[in-house]
This record gives C-alpha cells, sequence and structure tokens, in this order.
C-alpha cells in the first residue's frame, strides 16, 4: 500500500482505507477486567518478593552476628 518513491510511506488517504478491526465493547471490558486482576497479581507478588528480601536479611544479619548458628546433620 506505500507508494513508489525514492522512499516509501504511506499518506493518510491510505491509511484511512484499511480496515481495522475492534472487539465488541463487551469483550473490551473482559480484556480489561483480565488485564487489571493481572496487575493486582503483579502487585501482590512484588509485595510477597519485598516481604522475602526483608525476611532474608534479617535473618542473615541474626547468622552474620552470631545470635542463630546453623545445625547440621550429620547422621545422612
Amino acid at each position: 500500500m506505500a507508494s513508489k518513491t525514492t522512499i516509501q510511506y504511506m499518506n493518510k488517504k491510505k491509511c484511512e482505507s484499511i480496515p481495522v478491526g475492534l472487539p465488541t465493547l463487551e469483550e473490551q471490558q473482559k480484556i480489561g477486567t483480565i488485564l487489571t486482576n493481572v496487575d493486582k497479581e503483579i502487585d501482590l507478588l512484588e509485595q510477597q518478593l519485598t516481604d522475602f528480601q526483608q525476611e532474608k536479611k534479617a535473618l542473615m544479619q541474626v547468622l552474620l552476628t552470631g545470635k542463630k548458628r546453623v545445625v547440621i546433620d550429620r547422621e545422612g
């Protein structure tokens, strides 16, 4: 659909003639709901990751200060 010149280009008239399919309003709303739920799940997972990182940091601090010792079971 591009015009034949040294550099091919699309003009407005040709762009307007290209059909663009759109989902129905109901389908758009369903897609929006799904994307909203995915965003919420991502937020929850990011918060969980932050919580685990803080927990790891706290545990490492306890281990490095010697307040807690790791016991290795040598029976296995």
